[in-house]
């Protein structure tokens, strides 16, 4: 093949489904096959996870009275990263009705943050859209994302990271929807706030990273800042 042909080939839209369903596989493969506790910090959050699906529904996600039996958890009564894992447990209430399985009910955990990571995935090939990055360069940049293991072993368990990653890319979107000269919208205003909101809630470490954001859009945009009502 020549190098026209392997530009061509990497630049259409076929590519990108193509390193999206090798991504998927790779993941799949790591889903099935890693034994429980091996990735990092998995156990924790299943456990967490376990802890909300224990408990009523009514409790809400908000931990008042911590019992001696969930103390390998530490402090989870001031603990602000917890929306992964209370909207996690619904889920797992379900799977608590049709099996007692571990293997079965991480295994389903595991998918679930997947789809997450995939969802991430679209969000990154947006984002280079908006940036005008050339359907080589993204679905390169892509490519790259498929093969890097780490990536791949994040997607792969029950972890926090992933749905606080998704959130913060749908971040800088709408920041670069605003630095091209689109302005700050109500919608896009009220839409960064949500997720920089969801973001932190996820996981509390990402608010530099929302700031330096913030300041980085409104210095880039400081001469022709403008609100609109649209």
């Amino acid at each position: 093949m020549s190098v026209k042909n392997l530009r061509a080939l990497i630049s259409s839209n076929k590519f990108f489904y193509i390193t999206l369903g090798v991504m998927v596989f790779s993941c799949l493969l790591f889903v099935f096959s890693i034994a429980y506790r091996i990735p990092p910090d998995e156990y924790y959050h299943f456990r967490f996870i376990e802890y909300y699906a224990t408990q009523p529904v009514t409790n809400g996600p908000f931990i008042s009275n911590q019992g001696v039996e969930h103390f390998d958890l530490r402090d989870i009564t001031r603990i602000p990263n917890y929306l992964y894992h209370y909207g996690m447990s619904f889920p797992l209430r379900g799977l608590f009705l049709v099996t007692d399985s571990l293997l079965l009910q991480v295994m389903v955990l595991r998918l679930i943050t997947l789809s997450i990571g995939v969802a991430s995935l679209f969000v990154i090939r947006r984002i280079l859209r908006q940036i005008k990055a050339s359907p080589f360069a993204q679905n390169s940049v892509l490519l790259l994302i498929s093969l890097t293991g780490m990536m791949v072993w994040m997607f792969s368990s029950i972890n926090y990271d992933v749905p606080a990653t998704l959130f913060y890319l749908a971040c800088i979107s709408l920041a670069l929807s605003i630095l091209q000269g689109k302005g700050i919208t109500t919608k896009r205003l009220a839409l960064f706030s949500l997720f920089a909101m969801l973001c932190v809630l996820t996981k509390v470490t990402f608010i530099p990273f929302l700031a330096l954001l913030v300041i980085i859009t409104a210095l880039l945009k400081r001469k022709d800042l403008h609100f609109s009502q649209n």
